[in-house]
């Protein structure tokens, strides 16, 4: 063989090495993931309009954004936290509607969180989690959905995940001492999160529910939950003084009246207590839209009838209907808890939202180029009933938490903790929207499939030595 020979077998020989090393590392996988991710969210990518009215929670947060565009501070008037004004206002630099770059930047969002969760699952957990977890979140309809909205839950979305991913590498550090700034950087994403919808401040008690199930010593969860703490009160720190100056108390938000309030009366549908006159008003708007439904959601139209009858602020509104929510949560706590703990049975349910969840939206890219949207949808439609079965309806992410390695049961549970406390709390102050599901929905497939691997490895490898002689 002569030299020219030799060097052209070596050179195939590094380009057959390669290629195999791409085929069997991560590599492939993120890009086969992340293509189908924004192929599927192409045509709104390139061509959205916007034919509907806006929703008022919408309204709310370009109103913000626009103030902030031209100069201004947030309303006084708006009981608001700035995280997703502040995102939409750098969102707004671009060149086109505000509406439309906020829905390309959730859709570019959305794909990379797909792409993130196949790389997460093939760090720290398999394979077939690490693909299936991956192509599942690229084609679900429900966070498709979520990100053609100009609402924060994408937003949130993204920096719980990051939360949950950086907690369960801190729980993972070696060594007794766990770093500063990992803890710092955890108070970072959590102020951050909660800057984006406050219902983000149940992220800090994940943090010694993680470190505890790694087993690590009670004065290094201490400090670090401490220090946690203090970085995410640090960074919503200006806002609390905005808030105290503008309405008189160092509050994130007043919103926790009107989702409150909706959760009691509207979810759960308990009566209002008839204490003082707004107790009366509400029980009277109550009684009428149960007689005569119109549609008509409670919480706005008392809220709108306070300000008018009453004289009061937006805010003093959303304080009245906070006080009547927790007056109404005291007649039936045991009742509550337990509508509470069984409302997360929703982020499994809704998780699974078929193609037709995104019906409505089509006419935003005016129905073309999404073929390839519709057989990724198809597919969605097919494979989560199996995916619903196989991880018992969400039951198999406890599964992980005894079953494998444990580095890897670690992480599951800095997964699992993040994800419970988060459901816990949004479940008892909102109730439940399909769009509170995608907030969550990597670490919901992520859970439930790994899960699931590791007990059919388990049931394997018993089946395996029962065959031994």
């Amino acid at each position: 063989m002569s030299v020219s020979e030799g060097r052209a077998a070596q050179a195939g020989a590094s380009a057959a090495e390669l290629a195999w090393t791409a085929v069997r590392g991560p590599r492939l996988g993120a890009i086969v993931v992340g293509v189908v991710a924004v192929a599927t969210r192409w045509p709104v990518l390139t061509s959205r309009v916007n034919p509907f009215g806006l929703q008022p929670d919408t309204k709310g947060y370009l109103h913000q954004a626009h103030d902030l565009l031209h100069g201004g501070l947030f309303p006084a008037d708006w009981p608001r936290v700035p995280g997703y004004p502040v995102f939409a206002f750098l969102v707004g630099w671009l060149s086109g509607p505000l509406e439309n770059d906020l829905a390309v930047a959730q859709h570019a969002l959305g794909a990379g969180l797909a792409v993130a969760t196949f790389l997460v699952a093939w760090r720290w957990l398999d394979r077939v989690t690490a693909w299936l977890a991956g192509l599942l979140v690229a084609a679900a309809p429900v966070l498709y959905a979520a990100e053609d909205e100009a609402l924060p839950d994408v937003l949130l979305g993204a920096l719980i995940f990051a939360f949950a991913v950086l907690l369960a590498a801190t729980a993972l550090q070696d060594g007794h001492v766990i770093r500063v700034r990992r803890a710092v950087a955890l108070g970072a994403l959590a102020g951050a999160a909660i800057l984006v919808k406050p219902v983000a401040q149940s992220l800090i008690l994940a943090v010694p529910f993680a470190l505890l199930a790694a087993r690590r010593p009670s004065a290094a969860v201490a400090r670090t939950t401490l220090l946690a703490g203090l970085a995410a009160l640090v960074v919503v720190s200006p806002w609390l003084v905005h808030n105290w100056r503008t309405f008189g108390q160092p509050s994130l938000s007043d919103q926790l009246g009107d989702t409150l309030f909706s959760r009691v009366f509207e979810v759960d549908g308990r009566d209002v207590p008839r204490i003082g006159p707004a107790g009366w008003i509400a029980a009277q708007e109550q009684q009428r839209l149960r007689v005569t439904p119109t549609g008509e959601r409670l919480h706005a139209v008392v809220a709108g009838r306070l300000q008018r009858e009453s004289g009061q602020t937006p805010v003093e509104v959303q304080r009245t209907m906070r006080h009547l929510a927790i007056e109404g949560i005291r007649r039936y706590p045991v009742d509550y808890a337990w509508r509470t703990i069984k409302g997360g049975e929703r982020y499994f349910d809704e998780a699974r939202l078929p193609s037709s969840w995104t019906t409505a939206l089509e006419p935003r890219v005016g129905g073309h180029g999404l073929a390839f949207a519709h057989a990724t949808w198809w597919s969605f439609d097919r494979v989560t009933p199996l995916w619903s079965t196989l991880t018992l309806g969400g039951l198999s992410a406890a599964l992980g938490l005894v079953l494998g390695p444990r580095r890897r049961r670690v992480f599951l549970a800095s997964l699992l903790a993040v994800w419970a406390v988060q459901v816990l709390t949004t479940v008892a102050t909102h109730g439940g929207l399909p769009r509170y599901s995608a907030q969550l929905l990597p670490l919901t497939f992520l859970l439930t499939i790994a899960g699931t691997t590791v007990t059919v490895r388990a049931i394997l490898a018993g089946a395996r030595a029962t065959r031994r002689p």
